[in-house]
C-alpha cells in the first residue's frame, strides 16, 4: 500500500546493483508501481540481470459528512464516510446508520479498500450534544371552582407553546379538570415539556326542606339546608336551620360552601295559607244485602290536625242523596237503599279565639 515499506532481494551473485538507488535486501518506500532491475556480478566479474515488479496500491482518500454536528439530547445523528469500500467508526457506530449520542463525543474513521489498504482520520468529527431545557410549570391554585380562573407560571426556556392554549395574562378557566402541557424551546432549539393538572372542584349540592309543605299563618316553620359545610341565608343567618313564624309566602335564598371552598346558591319558596287545621277522613261502607233492602251503611272516621295548638274546632257533615242526617252532625248514616251519596265535611276552627277559619 502507498506509504508502506517493502524490500527486494537478489541471490546468485557476489554484488548487486539495483535501479532506483534501491539496496539489496533493505527496506524502502516505493512511490509508484514499477519495475526494479538488478545487475549481479560474480567472482569472475561476470554479470547478469533480473527484473522485479513492485505494485503500489493506493490508500483510501477518505471524506466524511454528518447529518448534524450538534443534536439535542435524545435526538439521532448519522455519520457518513466516503472514499473506501468498508468503514470502521469508533464507538461501535455503523456507517450511514442513525444513532443517539448521549454526550458530546469525537469519532474517528478507518476506511479500507478491497486491496486491504486502509486510511484513518482521528479524530474525524465531533458531535455536540445539548441537554434539554428543564421546564417547570406551576399554578397559584391547582384546583378551582367552576367559573373561576387561575394563573399558570413557567420557566426554563426561551419560547413556549401551550396545549391547550392559555388565555390573557396566562390565565385559564377550565370547564372540567384539565391537564395543561407546555413545550419549551431553548436557544439551541432543544425542546422539553412539562404538565400541570388543574382540577375543577364540584359545587355543593344544596337542598332546602321545610317542616311544613304548606304553612299556616302564625305557624312556626323550620327550613333545613343540606349539601354544604357552611351556609348563609339571605337574612344573614349562618346556621343550616332557619326558624321563623309564617306570615305570607316567602322566597328564601341560601348560599352554601363545601369543604373545597366552592359556593352555590339556591332558592326556596315557602307556601303559606290562612289555614288552622288539616282534615283527614277514611270511609268504611257496607252495601245493601239485597237490591230491595235498605240496609246499607256508610261510616266516616275523621281526624282533625290543628296546625296551632290553641286551635278550637268543630266538624259539620253535609250528606247529599239522603235526609238521614238533618242536623249535619252524623259521622255515619245507615238504613240506606242502593244509590250514590256525597259527603262534604266542613271544619270550623278558631285560633286564639280571634280568627275563624273554614276548611273543607
Amino acid at each position: 500500500c502507498l506509504g508502506q515499506t517493502t524490500s527486494v532481494m537478489a541471490f546468485g551473485a557476489i554484488t548487486y546493483t539495483w535501479s532506483g538507488n534501491v539496496q539489496n535486501g533493505q527496506s524502502f518506500i516505493p512511490i509508484n508501481t514499477g519495475q526494479y532491475t538488478v545487475i549481479g556480478t560474480d567472482a569472475n566479474a561476470c554479470k547478469n540481470s533480473a527484473v522485479q515488479m513492485v505494485t503500489v496500491h493506493p490508500v483510501p482518500s477518505l471524506s466524511i459528512a454528518a447529518s448534524s454536528m450538534s443534536v439535542c439530547e435524545g435526538k439521532q445523528v448519522t455519520l457518513f464516510g466516503q472514499g473506501a469500500n468498508t468503514y470502521t467508526w469508533s464507538g461501535g457506530i455503523s456507517n450511514g446508520v442513525a444513532f443517539t449520542p448521549s454526550v458530546t463525543s469525537s469519532y474517528s474513521l478507518q476506511g479500507s479498500l478491497n486491496s486491504g489498504c486502509t486510511s484513518t482520520i482521528n479524530p474525524v468529527i465531533t458531535v455536540s450534544v445539548f441537554g434539554l431545557p428543564e421546564i417547570t410549570v406551576s399554578s397559584e391554585n391547582l384546583g378551582v371552582c367552576p367559573g373561576d380562573s387561575t394563573e399558570l407560571f413557567y420557566t426554563g426556556a426561551e419560547t413556549y407553546t401551550w396545549i391547550p392554549a392559555l388565555g390573557n395574562a396566562n390565565m385559564v378557566k377550565p370547564k372540567s379538570s384539565t391537564t395543561y402541557t407546555v413545550f419549551g424551546t431553548d436557544l439551541w432549539g432543544c425542546q422539553n415539556s412539562s404538565s400541570v393538572l388543574i382540577s375543577v372542584y364540584p359545587l355543593p349540592t344544596l337542598q332546602i326542606s321545610s317542616s311544613n309543605s304548606i304553612a299556616c299563618i302564625g305557624e312556626r316553620v323550620q327550613l333545613s339546608a343540606s349539601g354544604a359545610n357552611s351556609y348563609t341565608w339571605n337574612s344573614n343567618y349562618f346556621k343550616p336551620q332557619l326558624q321563623y313564624v309564617a306570615t305570607s309566602p316567602m322566597h328564601y335564598t341560601i348560599t352554601g360552601k363545601n369543604s373545597l371552598g366552592c359556593s352555590d346558591t339556591t332558592e326556596f319558596l315557602q307556601p303559606v295559607q290562612s289555614c288552622s287545621v288539616a282534615l283527614r277522613a277514611e270511609f268504611e261502607t257496607s252495601d245493601v244485602s239485597c237490591e230491595s233492602r235498605n240496609d246499607a251503611r256508610i261510616q266516616v272516621t275523621s281526624t282533625v290536625l290543628p296546625r296551632i295548638a290553641s286551635t278550637q274546632y268543630a266538624i259539620e257533615y253535609q250528606w247529599q242523596g239522603t235526609d238521614r242526617c238533618p242536623s249535619n252532625n252524623c259521622s255515619y248514616i245507615e238504613n240506606l237503599p242502593q244509590g250514590t251519596y256525597t259527603l262534604t265535611m266542613i271544619v270550623y276552627s278558631k285560633v286564639n279565639r280571634s280568627e275563624e277559619h273554614t276548611s273543607e
